[in-house]
Formats: structure tokens, C-alpha cells, sequence
């Protein structure tokens, strides 16, 4: 059964299904395809427990033009499980094998797709694109994570059983408006953070959290050889600058994109660095003007 577009747009049809992505496992595909393209393809990956909420201002500018394709990651409540998952199968290794799945089932791979993600589906398309194994022409990262730290206080939190994580989940929120984001200067930011953890289900958040809670990036980074934007804010300290920074230094061809804010990269504005990205990929078959 197909839902209700959630963001309407005249000469674009929309498609809603479950794709198998691993025994056991089918995840949600969210498909905007206009009647008439006349930009390459993103194959787009929110962060963390997020859905397209974070995303609805730039999805209502790119799909009028653009074939888009949502993957939501196993830790969503819209992922389907048929047997209960081990922590292992929560992590980012885990997410990048069902992004590898999502793009063939969708036919949306290809030299001319951007592969675009946020936060946690930002270090997802990452860990997929090592030794080339995800084929996009590029990827447009916003504040990709080197790791997921957790604080000396959130440890023991991690062996608790999920019940508990219905009263943790409002500490998490507590700590990262306290410590990890300026509420005063990006209020967005804050909301999106709070309705995500707040909404999220509580053994995926668990599994998650535990399978997250020793993982870097660094593995292998060096053989993500196609060309990946990383756009980052300075002013946003829940993704750390200084990991940005050697994420950028480690990719063979990285191209950094210094942006205002965290509401920026979440808005309209964002797109023209989009566009100017997608015109410098060699394999582009659009080229978007300078």
C-alpha cells in the first residue's frame, strides 16, 4: 500500500515501499521521480533515529527536478524486522551493507547519482563507499560523524535493558541541548535532536547506542576514492570540528564546504553548493553553473 506523498510536488510521482536489505531485515524507500529530470539523482540517508523531517526544506526544492530516493536506516520505527537483531547488526557496518542493497533495489546507482546523508547516513555512505563499493559519482556529506562519543555517565546506560531507555532517552536530550548544541543560536537544531531521540523506539535506540558506542571511521577511509563535499559548521559542536577536518585530510578527493550553521546546511541554502558539487563531477551528466 502506498501512503500519502509527504511532500506533494505537481509532475512528481511518489512511491513508498519496504526493500529486503538483509535476512530478516526490509527497510523503507521513500521515491520522487518528476516526470521530467533535469538534474542527476540523490540517493539521500538522514542521520540518527531522524527521519525526513530534518530534510523537508531541501526535498521540497530538489524533487521537482531530480529523481530522490529516502533510505531509512534499520535504527528507524519504520525499518521491519522479523527475529530480534544483535548489537552487531546495529552498527555502521551494518547500515552501509543495507545502503549497498537499498541502491540496487531501487535502480538508483549510477556514475551520475550523489549519494547525500547527514550525521550518522553521513558516515553510513562513507563506510559503504570504501574500496568503491557504493557506485555514485560522489557524495555530499553534512557533518559526517568520526565517532559517536558517549559521555563517562552514559556507559553504565548501555547495559540496561530498553525499558530503561524511555527515561534515558530524556537525559540524552538534557545532555545534548546542555553540552552539545547553542539552543540560544540554533533553536532548529535543538527541536530536531528532541523530537528525534524523544520519538525514537526504545530497543533499536539500545542496540544502537551499544553498536555505535565504539566505532570510528578511520578504517580504511583512504580507499573512499570518488569525490565527497563535506559541509560542516564550526558553531556546531555535536559534530566535532577537528574530526571533520581529518576526515577531510584522509579522503583522497575531499572538497570542504565551511558553512554559517547547522540551520543552514538543513535549508534551502544548502543547495547551491549542492548543485556547483554535482557540476564538478567528471561522470556528471548535468552540469549545474558555477
Amino acid at each position: 500500500m502506498t501512503a500519502a506523498n509527504p511532500l506533494p510536488a505537481d509532475g512528481t510521482d511518489f512511491r513508498e515501499r519496504w526493500v529486503p536489505t538483509a535476512p530478516g531485515v526490509a527497510l523503507r524507500l521513500l521515491q520522487w521521480t518528476p516526470r521530467r529530470e533535469s538534474s542527476p539523482p540523490l540517493l539521500l540517508v538522514p542521520g540518527w533515529i531522524s527521519g525526513i523531517g530534518s530534510w523537508t526544506a531541501v526535498l521540497e526544492a530538489v524533487i521537482p527536478d531530480r529523481r530522490v530516493v529516502v533510505v531509512e536506516t534499520r535504527d528507524k520505527p519504520s525499518a521491519r524486522f522479523e527475529r530480534r537483531l544483535r548489537v552487531r547488526e546495529m552498527g555502521i557496518p551494518a547500515f552501509a551493507e543495507d545502503l549497498l542493497a537499498a541502491a540496487r533495489a531501487s535502480g538508483i546507482a549510477g556514475p551520475d547519482t550523489v549519494a547525500f546523508g547527514s550525521s550518522l547516513g553521513a558516515t553510513a555512505i562513507l563506510e559503504a563507499m570504501k574500496n568503491d563499493r557504493l557506485p555514485v559519482g560522489g557524495a555530499f556529506l553534512v557533518g559526517p560523524n568520526a565517532r559517536f562519543r558517549t559521555p563517562w555517565w552514559g556507559r553504565p546506560l548501555l547495559l540496561l535493558p530498553p525499558a530503561v531507555y524511555r527515561v534515558a532517552r530524556h537525559l540524552a536530550v538534557l545532555y545534548i541541548e546542555r553540552f552539545r548544541l547553542d539552543r540560544e543560536k540554533e533553536p532548529e537544531q535543538a527541536a530536531r535532536y528532541r523530537n528525534a531521540i524523544l520519538g525514537a523506539e526504545p530497543r533499536r535506540l539500545m542496540l544502537s547506542a551499544r553498536a555505535l558506542a565504539d566505532y570510528t571511521v578511520w578504517d580504511r577511509l583512504e580507499t573512499v576514492a570518488r569525490p565527497v563535499a563535506v559541509a560542516w559548521a564550526p558553531t556546531d559542536r555535536l559534530h566535532e570540528a577537528d574530526a571533520i577536518r581529518r576526515i577531510v585530510e584522509t579522503l583522497p578527493d575531499a572538497r570542504p564546504i565551511p558553512c554559517p550553521s547547522n540551520r543552514f546546511m538543513h535549508s534551502r541554502e544548502i543547495i547551491p553548493h549542492l548543485d556547483r558539487f554535482v557540476g564538478s563531477l567528471p561522470a556528471g551528466a548535468h552540469r549545474a553553473p558555477a
